[in-house]
């Protein structure tokens, strides 16, 4: 059974033969062998990627299978308005009270 790559591993392999291709200093076979090392780099980065992508998936899912909202700064932001709004409006409805 083979060893998996980590994913730095296989990226640095990626732009190690992405460098030596693109300077074009190999014979044809030599370059050849280091495409196809480099398309196999590319497929293990490629896999790693989506084993992370599902598992995220999986994080940002409530207990119904649906996706949560993302938690950005914007939000924090928007409820601050919605509560100070909602506030706005009690004050204005203990006015028309009095």
């Amino acid at each position: 059974m083979s060893k998996k790559k980590s994913f730095e591993a296989s990226l640095k392999e990626l732009e190690e033969v992405a460098q030596e291709l693109e300077a074009g200093e190999l014979p044809l076979e030599k370059a050849i062998v280091k495409y196809e090392q480099g398309v196999a780099a590319y497929k293990e980065c490629a896999r790693v990627l989506a084993e992370a992508r599902k598992r995220i998936e999986v994080l940002v899912k409530d207990e119904k299978g649906e996706r949560l909202e993302p938690f950005t700064r914007a939000a924090e932001a928007e409820d601050a308005q919605e509560d100070k709004e909602d506030d706005t409006d009690e004050d204005e409805e203990d006015d028309e009270e009095e």
